[in-house]
């Protein structure tokens, strides 16, 4: 049985029963579709799980950390500043159903408390917005419940002020939405930056650092286009810097640095990464309350 419901005037959430049946019947109210989904290539799935052709015309593909493209900016600033791991898609638009009617965009997300769906809401957010413009938006995942639910919750906090839990319980009114808690934590993150995702602030940071260390620790991987320029090389000044004591070197600016609570960090996103394996966890849990950085 299909979910599809009206959230507000042209924004629909829905799971993929109903993403189906519009691309495969069209639809009078409906000419963008956001699909949150664990496989990018929907139209691949579409094939062999209704066993039908659905056409599609890929109109731009991006990937973290770029495509080989020269003016692939996009893709190399997420890889730079972002906190997803290089070489996944970041997102495609595509034009798809019977006559290529519908404009599509899939971003590459499983519902687990540790996936990262932070980094992609200002995207998503900003597709919505214009598809509003032009008819009607459909934002959907699996079963329409936590990670398409989350995107249109984080839309109603953007677009109407709303804190994370006025803007669940106002989707409530028209939805079943059950976000999993790591998105939850990641929508109180999102209103604590002000609606959107400001990655020069100490709450983005410290998300992204955890978020980092969670991707090592399953694969023992350090993605290397994350790395900042030494700043002990640069010839342009970066402002106040922190130096050796013994030998004067430049070791960072005062940009990285990460303004916080000792401990705190330790301990916000242990719902998020509590299955988090490693040499990245805090070894000394007894002392949670000292700082771990000397200079």
């Amino acid at each position: 049985m299909k979910k599809l419901d009206l959230i507000r005037e042209n924004l629909y959430l829905g799971d993929i029963c109903a993403a189906a049946e519009v691309l495969e019947k069209g639809s009078s109210e409906i000419s963008h579709l956001l699909t949150v989904f664990h496989c990018p290539y929907m139209t691949e799935l579409y094939d062999k799980w209704r066993n039908a052709k659905l056409n599609s015309k890929v109109i731009k593909e991006v990937y973290v950390g770029g495509n080989g493209d020269d003016d692939d900016q996009e893709g190399r600033e997420f890889a730079r500043e972002s906190a997803l791991p290089s070489g996944n898609l970041l997102y495609s638009i595509e034009q798809t159903g019977k006559n290529l009617n519908f404009t599509r965009m899939v971003v590459f997300a499983h519902d687990k408390e540790w996936e990262n769906l932070l980094d992609f809401f200002d995207l998503c957010l900003d597709f919505i917005d214009a598809g509003r413009k032009e008819k009607g938006v459909l934002v959907h995942c699996f079963a329409g419940q936590s990670r398409s639910a989350s995107v249109v919750i984080a839309y109603l906090m953007r677009n109407e002020k709303l804190s994370s839990k006025d803007a669940l319980a106002s989707l409530r009114h028209s939805s079943h939405a059950s976000p999993n808690p790591g998105f939850l934590k990641q929508l109180d993150l999102f209103e604590r930056m002000n609606f959107k995702v400001d990655r020069s602030s100490s709450i983005y940071k410290k998300f992204r650092l955890k978020a980092l260390g969670y991707l090592y620790s399953k694969d023992n991987k350090f993605d290397r286009l994350k790395l900042r320029d030494d700043p002990g090389l640069l010839t342009e000044s970066c402002g106040s810097t922190y130096q050796c004591k013994k030998c004067s070197r430049v070791l960072l600016s005062q940009e990285q640095v990460i303004e916080h609570t000792p401990g705190d960090s330790d301990s916000e996103f242990d719902d998020m990464f509590k299955n988090m394996l490693g040499e990245v966890q805090n070894k000394n849990p007894g002392e949670v309350n000292q700082c771990t950085l000397y200079l």
